[in-house]
């Protein structure tokens, strides 16, 4: 994985995905509100729309592309029916964010004990660093800079911790989670189709 996986760039993903996913859209660390104003470009993507400029190598991959987008306009119930479609340790992660946005952090850490050793975690965890650095993070934070790998499951501590307003660290816990969204998402479309970048 490149320096710039850190960062979400739609225009490489074909033109389906590229009209629904925007670089510097807002993700709530919560459930937020569904942006129904996507719905109908969410109905009409499918594996077959969305990869048609792709040839498919893993069609779990490419559904757990399809939720993600769901998940990121805040469709959190439909991207969850995606998901209940892909057994496999990429699909727990989604699986496990959902859960972690609904917010319940117990159910997503179970999610996330099921994913195991996941190839994105440790460019993730250096992308994350990079980024905490840049923030005052004290004891309850500071772990996202010394960690050696990726712990999806503190972080979901640390976020049920800022959705329960006992933490003061939400603008760090979004940059985190947007770094994690691009991160997973070039992970999975790479994964998912022959040509991807």
């Amino acid at each position: 994985m490149g320096d710039q996986m850190d960062i979400l760039t739609p225009e490489l993903y074909g033109d389906a995905f590229a009209r629904i996913l925007f670089a510097e859209q807002p993700y709530p660390l919560g459930p937020g509100a569904p942006d129904e104003d996507m719905r109908e470009d969410l109905d009409r993507l499918t594996v077959e729309t969305a990869f048609r400029e792709r040839h498919v190598t893993d069609p779990h991959m490419a559904i757990a592309c399809v939720a993600a987008v769901w998940l990121y306009h805040d469709f959190l119930w439909e991207a969850h029916d995606f998901l209940q479609k892909v057994p496999t340790p990429t699909g727990s992660y989604w699986h496990a964010v959902m859960h972690r946005r609904e917010p319940d952090g117990d159910h997503a850490k179970q999610w996330f004990e099921r994913v195991g050793d996941q190839p994105a975690y440790e460019p993730l965890q250096a992308a994350v660093a990079k980024v905490a650095t840049q923030y005052d993070a004290g004891p309850e934070a500071e772990f996202l800079v010394t960690q050696p790998s990726w712990n999806a499951a503190r972080f979901t501590d640390l976020v049920t911790s800022v959705l329960g307003g006992a933490s003061e660290y939400e603008e760090l816990c979004q940059e985190v989670q947007r770094i994690e969204f691009a991160m997973m998402f070039n992970y999975s479309y790479a994964a998912a189709a022959a040509n991807a970048h």
